[in-house]
């Protein structure tokens, strides 16, 4: 199983998450430790938020309202791309 984690920002090692707490359904408060515990020994708190809707939900919750985000998706053919690559 996989945890999550970021960098330190002291002093750039990993540092996963100890716990997290609920603050409303939008936004969590997430508390790290740096694995260099020895030589660094930070302990941080992040925050997560949601921010945007990409997919709606097929279970909406009427209590949320959540703006709908930008969905980037891949050109649907590249080969434009390569096409002007192979011409300059």
């Amino acid at each position: 199983m996989s945890r999550f984690s970021i960098n330190c920002p002291h002093c750039n090692s990993l540092a996963h998450v100890r716990t997290s707490r609920s603050v409303t359904p939008l936004y969590r408060d997430i508390y790290f430790q740096c694995e260099d515990f020895v030589e660094c020994g930070h302990t941080f708190k992040g925050a997560l938020s949601v921010i945007s809707t990409l997919s709606a939900s097929r279970k909406p919750n009427p209590k949320i309202r959540l703006p709908f985000g930008d969905v980037r998706s891949a050109p649907a053919n590249d080969d434009a791309l390569v096409e002007e690559v192979e011409q300059a």
